[in-house]
């Protein structure tokens, strides 16, 4: 419905990339200037390389943008579980995380 093959490759339609945004940032930096609240957080395979103590204002950060019932990506070998208590795991799938 949202895709058209074009070669090799997918497009996204039109429709659908009006409504999406893309933003890098540091997770490390103050998140002022971010517009929220998100539907969706991907924060893949990044987490692994802070300690624990830096991940807690990280997850803080992130629950402060993500919508009431929005979703919290991270990557498989990820999790909140024993860092935070902000986020949930959801039973949908494993590394979608639910604010709580």
């Amino acid at each position: 419905k949202h895709f058209t093959k074009v070669g090799d490759n997918w497009r996204v339609s039109e429709e659908l990339r009006r409504r999406v945004s893309f933003q890098k940032q540091n997770l490390l930096d103050s998140f002022n200037g971010l517009y929220g609240p998100f539907d969706i957080i991907f924060v893949r395979n990044v987490l692994i390389y802070f300690d624990t103590a830096k991940k807690s204002p990280i997850f803080s950060k992130l629950r402060q943008l993500v919508a009431a019932d929005g979703y919290l990506l991270l990557g498989e070998s990820e999790t909140v579980l024993g860092l935070t208590d902000q986020f949930t795991l959801c039973k949908v799938n494993e590394g979608f995380f639910r604010p709580a």
